[in-house]
């Protein structure tokens, strides 16, 4: 198993839906400070449970973690992701820990397909984009030919340990 600590964007909500962000702590190049929004924003949304993906059994859910670039793993690596932002005010950032996914996967381009258009037919993707706009976000970020930027790990429905902060 593979043992990472991963940098997840800051989030109000638990990971639920995207929360508004303050004004320039974020580096200005990241994806963050681009969109207004993380895909890690809905990491911890519970109802959002996929199943029946060839040769899986169980319930399943889809997220992206930035930091987990497929490229870097093997297909169906399992991992556990030790999850934390980056607080950060005027001059200081202080690393906190939020979570943990005791036991997730790296997912290949074709579950990331079935995964994206399970999304899609079960409305998720469009609350995902009415979700982004509420906080002025940039909405196009979740569109696209790679499903891999949509989502890149699964992981169980209990598998996102409660926040530590």
């Amino acid at each position: 198993m593979i043992e990472k600590m991963c940098r997840i964007c800051p989030n109000d909500n638990n990971w639920t839906r995207p929360s508004k962000r303050k004004k320039g702590l974020e580096d200005p190049k990241s994806f963050l400070s681009k969109s207004g929004f993380g895909l890690e924003d809905w990491l911890n949304r519970e109802k959002w449970i996929l199943s029946g993906y060839s040769g899986l059994t169980g319930e399943w859910r889809y997220s992206r973690i930035e930091e987990m670039n497929a490229a870097q793993y093997d297909e169906e690596a399992q991992v556990r992701l030790l999850l934390y932002i980056n607080d950060k005010e005027p001059g200081v950032i202080k690393p906190t820990a939020v979570g943990v996914l005791e036991e997730a996967f790296v997912i290949g381009a074709e579950e990331a397909r079935w995964a994206t258009d399970r999304f899609a037919e079960k409305g998720w993707l469009e609350i995902m984009r009415q979700e982004v706009k509420a906080i002025d976000g940039d909405s196009t970020k979740l569109t696209g030919n790679n499903p891999l930027n949509l989502v890149n790990i699964r992981f169980r429905p209990d598998g996102f340990a409660k926040t530590l902060v």
